[in-house]
């Protein structure tokens, strides 16, 4: 029996992963959604100020910017509380004995705050942006333009969303209490100490040393470079160790800490 049960908690099974989707789908935490659907008037209201200012351009950046706050917003809430069973022990014992192995339950969780969860975000605002414009129209004859999905800001947002949500996912496995707001102050520090690790090479590198280039092109890994190939490929390695290697560390280590509770 011992066995079995412990060759179970090693495979990965697709009927019995759809069984713990589902559980996982059953359970999630509710007041992302509360967050989602309350934001939207004040999305209105902001956006229809906007809209009547007498300097209001079709090609304002404030829709997308205002997207971006909603998007890493409530998915940041999202992945914070994804593991909220943990925070009770009946709820915890419950999840914990659901059959189905580790692999199972963790990408279950993974696929909801990943993909599952920041699709409703984005499908939501979409579908609040499509009504604004209709009533913008009415009632200040103005509409936005609609927002660029394959912009190089779009880009950056998915960037930053890609590099901060461990920091996020991680927090309410690691910490029980108040394990999303320690998140957001992780993700915040990180974000100072990257910035002052860019700042203090560029004042640290005379522009007369040829590594130079390295810190004064240091941008945002998408955007085109104007440098030569050893540069751009210092750049992409750069990113590659500060950023990419971390998150996806800290990604794996939910695993791990989850595994850990089975045990």
């Amino acid at each position: 029996m011992h066995n079995t049960t412990s060759t179970m908690k090693n495979i990965f099974e697709l009927r019995r992963f759809g069984r713990v989707l589902r559980y996982s789908w059953a359970t999630q935490p509710t007041l992302p959604y509360i967050v989602l659907v309350a934001a939207i008037p004040l999305m209105y209201i902001y956006l229809l100020r906007a809209a009547a200012a007498e300097y209001a351009s079709i090609f304002s950046d404030e829709p997308f910017l205002l997207f971006t706050t909603y998007f890493l917003g409530c998915s940041w809430l999202y992945a914070g509380l994804s593991f909220g069973e943990f925070s009770r022990f009946d709820s915890a014992s419950r999840f914990l004995l659901l059959p189905g192995s580790v692999l199972e339950k963790w990408l279950a969780k993974v696929l909801l705050v990943y993909i599952a969860f920041p699709f409703i975000v984005w499908a939501t605002f979409n579908l609040a942006y499509l009504g604004l414009g209709f009533l913008s129209e009415r009632l200040v004859a103005f509409r936005f333009l609609a927002i660029d999905w394959s912009s190089k800001e779009m880009d950056a947002t998915l960037f930053f969303f890609s590099l901060t949500l461990p920091a996020a996912f991680a927090s309410g496995l690691v910490w029980k209490r108040f394990g999303f707001l320690k998140g957001v102050i992780f993700i915040f520090i990180l974000v100072v100490l990257l910035y002052f690790i860019v700042a203090d090479s560029v004042n640290r590198y005379s522009y007369s040393v040829p590594t130079a280039a390295l810190f004064r092109e240091i941008t945002l890994p998408f955007f085109d470079l104007e440098c030569n190939g050893r540069t751009s490929f210092y750049i992409q390695l750069f990113w590659g160790l500060a950023a990419y290697l971390p998150a996806l560390i800290l990604l794996g280590s939910t695993y791990v800490f989850m595994k850990e509770k089975e045990v």
